[in-house]
C-alpha cells in the first residue's frame, strides 16, 4: 500500500471502529457498574478488609462476558467480512459467498480470542485496580462511608468502559481480519497499518514502543510484526499477548492480501 492508501485505510478503521465503541460503551458503562455496587454492598456488609480478601479471590467474568462478547460478534464479524471481499476480489474466485461454516469458523476463531484474552484480561485489570483503591482507602483508614463515597464518585466506571472499548473493539476487529484470511487456501502477506499522529506510540523518542515507524511493515501471514524500539514480536495490532503497553488503547490495524510468485500467480498453501 502507498502511504497515502494505508492514511485513508487508518482513518476508515478508526471512524468505522469509533461508531461501534459508540454502540457498545453503554453495556459495557452498565456491567462495570453492576461490579462496583457488588463491592460496595460487600463492603457494607462485611468491612473494608474483608470485601478485601474477597476481591482478591474473584474474578467478574460473568459480569463482563455479555457486552464483551457483543463487541467480538458485531464488530469482528463486520471485518471479517469486509476482509473477506476484499480477498475474494483480489483471487477472483466466485460461488464462495458466506455459508454456515463459514459463519461458525469466524465466530470459532472471534470465541478464541474472547476466552482466552479479552474478559480474563479485562476481569483482572479492573479486579487489580480495585483492589488498589481498597488498599489505599484502608492504609488511610477511611471509614466505610467515605470508602463507598469513594467509589461513588470516582467516575472510575466511566473511565474504565473507555479503555475496555478503545482496546476489545480494536482486537475484535483485528481477530476478525485473521480469521478472514485463514479461510482462504492460499499464502497471505499482511502489512501495519498505524493511524499516524502526534499520540501514536513511537513519535517522542522517548516512548518505549514505536508502531509509528511499525507503519507498512510487511511479513509473512504466519511471521510477527516486530517493534522496531523495542522488539517485542505480535501476531498484528492488539493480538492476544502483547504486553500492555503494545496493546492498550492502541490504535493501529492491518491488511492481509494473497501473496504472489515471481510470475503474480497466487501460492496456493
Amino acid at each position: 500500500m502507498t502511504n497515502k492508501e494505508r492514511t485513508d485505510y487508518a482513518k476508515s478503521f478508526a471512524n468505522t471502529n469509533r461508531k461501534f465503541g459508540k454502540n457498545h460503551f453503554p453495556s459495557v458503562k452498565r456491567s462495570l457498574d453492576r461490579v462496583v455496587s457488588s463491592l460496595i454492598g460487600t463492603i457494607k456488609r462485611k468491612g473494608a478488609r474483608q470485601a478485601l480478601v474477597d476481591l482478591r479471590t474473584k474474578l467478574w467474568n460473568d459480569d463482563l462476558y455479555k457486552p464483551i462478547e457483543k463487541i467480538y460478534k458485531s464488530v469482528g464479524v463486520y471485518w471479517a467480512d469486509k476482509t473477506y471481499k476484499l480477498i475474494r476480489r483480489e483471487v477472483a474466485q466466485k460461488g464462495i459467498g458466506r455459508n454456515e461454516e463459514w459463519t461458525q469458523f469466524i465466530m470459532d476463531e472471534l470465541e478464541k480470542t474472547l476466552l482466552q484474552y479479552a474478559v480474563v484480561k479485562t476481569s483482572e485489570t479492573l479486579r487489580n485496580h480495585l483492589i488498589l483503591v481498597l488498599q489505599s482507602a484502608i492504609s488511610k483508614e477511611l471509614t466505610v462511608d467515605e470508602i463507598v463515597q469513594l467509589f461513588q464518585k470516582s467516575g472510575f466506571t466511566a473511565m474504565q468502559a473507555e479503555r475496555i472499548i478503545r482496546t476489545e473493539v480494536g482486537r475484535a476487529a483485528n481477530t476478525g481480519v485473521k480469521a478472514a484470511a485463514e479461510s482462504f487456501n492460499y499464502e497471505m502477506i499482511k502489512e501495519w497499518i498505524a493511524f499516524r499522529d502526534t499520540r501514536t506510540r513511537g513519535f517522542r523518542r522517548e516512548q518505549p514502543k514505536d508502531h509509528y515507524h511499525m507503519d507498512g511493515q510487511v511479513v509473512d501471514f504466519y511471521d510477527n510484526f516486530v517493534d522496531p524500539r523495542s522488539g517485542e514480536n505480535i501476531e498484528y495490532p492488539l493480538a492476544p499477548g502483547g504486553s500492555p503497553g503494545m496493546v492498550i488503547n492502541c490504535r493501529c490495524s492491518y491488511i492481509v492480501v494473497p501473496k504472489r510468485d515471481s510470475r503474480g500467480r497466487l501460492i496456493g498453501r
